[in-house]
């Protein structure tokens, strides 16, 4: 679809949010993770054009390092202004309480706006922090000492993000959420419907499906980041699209989007083209496949992982070793059959998960991060 970039002189409060002991959020937050790839220089002229546009969401999380570190001396003074958004990947309640200590020093603040458990994206990782002993605990422990305003969840794994949607113990979901990844559209209208915050991140896809050689093209179409940006605020249910910007051309462009809303045509345009990038992907549907697997392999979320690295070029490196966290992995599988005879989408699983096996354990442990994190 495409459009024409104008520099935007400002930007848009989240439509009808606010909580009473908080900024009003704004529509686009900046999502720190990028930084950890850019220079000091890069990280400043970024992050100040996203000031000066009026943004105020931060998005980080103690294991985005660095990112964080380039970011805070320019955030710091505004603090007043801004609507923090931190996470802790901790599993564990002393690990958790270290990181949202170091993370209070780092931004000069005595709490968050929003303080939420990072990337809980399987059943093994939901157990661990909702258990006893979990980073839960220290969550429930930050908002007692008014260290966090608003507790939250966010996640690669719907039944996380659904238990959060619905517990009144959580204030607002994270989730990924872009033309190709619609997974969590409907607990994220769940979430908004119950009156918590939705920040929906991915907006771009990871960054990678826009890249030197986009994913976004079908045929003569293409959805650009504007198209991508557009469709995610359109929504209704999204408060916050959160954004990996670069440099300070990109936060422009992606404020200028969100000066537009998509009619119901373009939406459905867009979802369509979605779609049919990743004809032949898993991960788009309600997953029948393990409702009759009896060994219990968790198939779609393996292979949504595997397509994430052979499609997006994911890192490796961590789904490797999310994939070593598993209790039951594609080794379970007997070659039954009874997947592919409901998968919609009449997909060859067994062969799938035996390459994604293949690929995802010959990545894992290539790194100690999330062991030296949890």
């Amino acid at each position: 679809m495409g459009m024409t970039w104008k520099l935007a002189a400002s930007t848009m409060l989240a439509s009808g949010f606010s909580w009473p002991d908080t900024v009003s959020p704004t529509r686009l937050g900046i999502g720190l993770i990028p930084f950890m790839n850019l220079d000091a220089e890069a990280v400043d002229a970024t992050v100040r054009r996203a000031l000066d546009l009026g943004w105020n969401v931060v998005d980080f999380s103690r294991v985005y390092g660095s990112a964080v570190e380039k970011a805070q001396h320019l955030l710091r003074p505004e603090r007043e202004q801004l609507f923090l958004a931190g996470k802790v990947y901790a599993r564990h309640a002393e690990r958790a309480r270290e990181h949202l200590e170091g993370l209070l020093r780092g931004f000069g603040t005595d709490h968050f706006d929003l303080l939420s458990l990072h990337d809980v994206s399987s059943r093994e990782e939901f157990d661990l922090v909702m258990g006893e002993g979990g980073a839960m605990e220290l969550l429930r422990e930050a908002k007692q000492k008014g260290q966090a305003l608003r507790l939250g969840m966010t996640g690669h794994w719907p039944p996380a993000l659904l238990h959060a949607a619905e517990s009144e113990e959580f204030d607002a979901i994270t989730g990924p959420l872009n033309p190709c990844c619609l997974e969590n559209l409907g607990i994220m209208q769940r979430a908004a419907a119950a009156g918590k915050m939705v920040l929906a991140i991915k907006t771009l896809g990871n960054g990678r499906i826009f890249g030197p050689e986009p994913l976004g093209a079908v045929g003569e179409a293409e959805i650009t980041p504007a198209d991508s940006l557009q469709f995610v605020l359109s929504q209704g249910c999204v408060t916050t699209a959160v954004v990996g910007c670069k440099s300070p051309d990109e936060v422009s462009q992606a404020n200028e989007a969100a000066m537009n809303n998509l009619d119901v045509h373009g939406k459905a345009q867009i979802q369509e083209m979605g779609f049919e990038l990743l004809a032949g992907l898993c991960g788009f549907c309600h997953a029948p496949c393990q409702a009759v697997c009896e060994p219990g392999v968790p198939i779609q979320y393996i292979l949504r992982r595997w397509r994430n690295f052979e499609r997006i070029n994911y890192d490796i490196r961590r789904l490797g070793d999310e994939y070593d966290l598993l209790r039951i992995n594609s080794t379970a599988c007997t070659d039954c059959g009874r997947c592919e005879a409901v998968c919609p989408a009449s997909l060859d699983i067994t062969g799938r998960l035996k390459a994604a096996h293949d690929t995802l354990a010959d990545g894992r442990r290539k790194v100690a991060f999330l062991e030296d994190n949890w």
